[in-house]
């Protein structure tokens, strides 16, 4: 809803004019002709789906939300008054939301009921707040770049929202965020090496990644070794204790489901309507073997848009990956590592959680990019 106003607005604005320009001259780019031809591929796909009303829709909607970021970029870019209401507005409701959100799951679970308009109940909500939290691996690289930034109250209220989001992942223990976070440490790592490997910056994003990597593999261990006690007895691709055996026999159902149409894929957002989606997964009769979608984006793409509409969008992540280094190697500027680290969050954390044709996920990802890619060093603080 909040996005669709603000695109009315910008649409029946003087600024339309600059933004549609914008579009037009990104869609010029290396990255833009990748974009375009990955899109026109999943179409492909999708024409050839046994549900193609359904499948046009996702990736169509798709690139509706690129073209919405790209004119929200071309907004904010040349307004450094813009630039500095949207981030001071964002780190507002970053702070009412994960303050309310580590409130409700630590202390007052009474709060979450409530702001739902169940009542004051004080029923458990045991992981309620998990897909709010996995939101942080786009929110925390800004709100911490903030913090050192901005001044007074602004400083203040980025770093309390951004702790609050890293508190409420490990409440919730949301393992896709934990990976995306190693996944944006890593991207640091090696764009700092890319731009100077003798620079300290670098030796301590190495150190840190190593560090981090090392902590969540020991703790996940001793966590959830008892896994292997519930999992069927197979050679599993991954120990259970690091990947469940969930995820892992969803992913080789889905692989199956790709070997039936390894060309093109069976259509986008449909890999829960093919043939056998929903019978029980063995050793875990509650859920399907395909429960919504496969908790894994690229087993997801590789199935759903085949061989090449997977192959496609690698290629396309590769040439936004090389680009936005070269930029910051070149330029030094904060936004491009800050835009590294989104990708990286978002990516990584995607081998685990939502389907990438998610909307909500998708629309948060690419909003956030742009805002971020939009920062200038004239920023008002």
């Amino acid at each position: 809803v909040v996005v669709g106003l603000s695109l009315l607005a910008l649409l029946s604005s003087d600024l339309r004019s600059q933004a549609w320009r914008e579009v037009l001259a990104a869609s010029k780019t290396t990255v833009g002709i990748a974009v375009i031809a990955t899109l026109l591929l999943w179409v492909l796909s999708a024409l050839g789906s046994n549900f193609i009303i359904r499948s046009l829709e996702a990736v169509l909607r798709t690139g509706a939300f690129v073209c919405i970021a790209v004119m929200v970029f071309a907004v904010l870019r040349d307004a450094p008054k813009l630039q500095s209401l949207c981030l001071k507005s964002l780190a507002a409701v970053s702070l009412i939301g994960s303050v309310i959100a580590v409130i409700a799951t630590m202390v007052m679970p009474e709060l979450y009921w409530l702001l739902r308009l169940e009542g004051w109940s004080s029923a458990p909500i045991k992981s309620a707040y998990k897909g709010y939290a996995a939101i942080s691996v786009l929110l925390v690289p800004t709100l911490i770049w903030m913090s050192f930034t901005f001044r007074n109250v602004w400083q203040v209220v980025s770093l309390v929202a951004a702790a609050s989001f890293l508190l409420l992942v490990w409440e919730t223990y949301n393992r896709a965020a934990m990976a995306g976070f190693i996944g944006i440490v890593f991207a640091m790592a090696v764009t700092e090496f890319a731009r100077d490997p003798k620079r300290l910056v670098t030796k301590l994003c190495v150190g840190l990644t190593s560090l981090l990597t090392a902590s969540v593999l020991i703790w996940l261990k001793v966590t959830r070794n008892h896994s292997i006690d519930i999992a069927p007895e197979t050679n599993w691709y991954f120990p259970v204790w690091l990947i469940d055996f969930q995820r892992q026999t969803i992913w080789g159902h889905a692989y199956q489901v790709f070997e039936t149409a390894p060309w093109l894929g069976v259509g986008a957002n449909t890999i829960n309507l093919t043939p056998g989606a929903n019978q029980p997964l063995p050793g875990d009769e509650s859920l399907h073997i395909i429960p919504a979608h496969p908790h894994n984006w690229t087993v997801e793409i590789l199935a759903e848009t085949g061989g090449l509409g997977l192959f496609a969008l690698l290629v396309t992540l590769a040439a936004i990956a090389v680009t936005l280094i070269l930029k910051y190697r070149r330029t030094g500027a904060p936004r491009y590592l800050m835009v590294i680290a989104m990708l990286a969050g978002y990516w990584g954390s995607g081998l685990f959680n939502f389907s990438y044709w998610s909307a909500w996920w998708q629309v948060s990802f690419v909003l956030a990019v742009a805002v971020t890619a939009s920062l200038s060093k004239a920023v008002t603080r």
